[in-house]
């Protein structure tokens, strides 16, 4: 066998598999592998590209002993102990500007579709039912809008924002917060959001950030997006917002469980959001266009060979 194998277990731009045989490295195409028999394969690999179902902790890197790296399309780092990582000397890409003028543009499309009751309107026209004035909706432009972390896709969506003539604050406690943005405290955009957009990664840090303390603590009605990790939100605390006018609307990409349908547990929760006809759903799609498909191969192509020509 070819001393040095990856293991694709992910959807990809066929240029990745191409440029990693170029490289010199036998590649295994297995999107949407089972996890299971991703851990089994992990002993004879040189590197491997993980979709968001295969955990990589302490136990996977402990049967990795020939793994040189761990590739991510996108940006969720959730899946990797990367203080593991550090430890057994693996390299981990990620690719989050690949993907983050797609997120912005479809928090943009939640956005809009939310404040105009776009999906509302679209079902009732279609049953032949012609409302105005109850469709009539809210403008971006004049309001104050709350972005809570300013990586990659909070930097993408304030540039989108920033033609909507609205006054954007932004708050990362670890990146730096620049034009178009203003850098802010959460207290000031408690204060002064209409409108919040969620941009974090999944950590034990944001994990259930925006529960009822968040949502209790903005002094006026807000339109609330997250197009992160649902994992980021308290669904109960969201629906008790909802239900009472906190969160005068929502647009969700993310939930805390995916397919929603499929964890009982999570079932209640969700009737009672898709219930709510102020709030506009999608199924984490938020970075998945052609052009950021492309654009995620290459930069993890890339990185990969950056590491192997040193």
């Amino acid at each position: 066998m070819n001393t040095k194998v990856v293991l694709i277990a992910d959807e990809t731009d066929p240029l990745l598999p191409q440029g990693l045989e170029k490289m010199g490295f036998q590649v295994l195409l297995r999107p949407g592998i089972d996890p299971a028999e991703a851990m089994a394969c992990l002993p004879e690999l040189t590197g491997i590209i993980v979709n968001s179902r295969i955990q990589f902790n302490v136990a996977a890197f402990e049967r990795a002993a020939r793994l040189k790296f761990i590739g991510r399309l996108g940006s969720g780092r959730e899946i990797i102990d990367l203080d593991a990582a550090a430890r057994y000397g693996v390299s981990v890409h990620f690719s989050p500007e690949g993907n983050a003028p797609a997120v912005g543009e479809h928090a943009l499309a939640l956005l809009l579709a939310a404040m105009r009751h776009v999906v509302r309107a679209n079902k009732e026209l279609r049953e032949g039912i012609w409302r105005r004035e109850e469709n009539r909706g809210g403008e971006i432009q004049g309001k104050t809008f709350g972005i809570w972390g300013f990586g990659h896709t909070g930097r993408a969506f304030a540039r989108l924002l920033s033609g909507f003539g609205c006054k954007i604050l932004a708050f990362d406690k670890y990146a730096p917060v620049n034009a178009p943005a203003e850098a802010a405290l959460p207290e000031q955009i408690f204060r002064e959001a209409d409108l919040v957009s969620i941009h974090l990664p999944l950590t034990e840090e944001t994990r259930l950030l925006a529960n009822r303390d968040f949502f209790n603590s903005f002094s006026k009605p807000i339109v609330f997006l997250n197009t992160a990790r649902g994992e980021i939100v308290e669904t109960e605390a969201l629906l008790l917002a909802l239900e009472s006018g906190k969160v005068s609307a929502a647009g969700l990409d993310v939930f805390a469980s995916e397919p929603p349908w499929k964890n009982a547990d999570f079932l209640p929760a969700w009737r009672r959001l898709q219930a709510l006809e102020q709030v506009v759903i999608s199924p984490h799609i938020g970075g998945w266009t052609r052009e950021s498909k492309q654009r995620m191969a290459e930069i993890l192509l890339q990185r990969i060979a950056e590491q192997f020509s040193k």
